[in-house]
């Protein structure tokens, strides 16, 4: 039977609910220690990155952080994470590159004249625990 396809209402409850059960897992000791922070990551564009890590910041009164955001002519994370997650606007991190093109981190930098360097994608120290949202593309 071939795949059918998801709708985004049923990713953001799905990822609701897995943010939950990793909050409660944690909470009970299974996982790490938060200091560590939490990096989520994805294989694709729209699979679920940033509806998963507003409800995993906002689970867990995180810092949210995505270095690189591609993609700004459709809107960018930043306002969905806040809508989403509920969290204080200091609590959403700036990025480090902020691209026009929607395409992975490599092209969308090359399209505009740029070169990431890794040096500047140093995590920010955060005063909580701190999530990282990755680029999918």
């Amino acid at each position: 039977m071939p795949p059918r396809n998801v709708t985004p209402t049923e990713v953001g409850v799905q990822a609701r609910f897995e943010a939950s059960r990793t909050v409660a897992q944690m909470q009970r000791g299974k996982r790490f220690d938060m200091t560590q922070g939490l990096i989520v990551t994805g294989t694709d564009t729209d699979v679920g990155k940033t509806v998963f890590a507003a409800a995993l910041s906002g689970a867990l009164g995180a810092y949210y952080w995505k270095p690189i955001q591609c993609g700004l002519a459709e809107g960018g994370d930043t306002s969905r994470i806040r809508a989403l997650s509920g969290l204080a606007p200091d609590h959403v991190l700036p990025e480090i590159y902020r691209l026009e093109m929607a395409a992975s981190p490599h092209r969308a930098a090359e399209a505009e004249g740029l070169e990431i360097s890794i040096a500047k994608l140093k995590l920010p120290e955060a005063p909580g625990p701190l999530v990282v949202e990755g680029a999918g593309g």
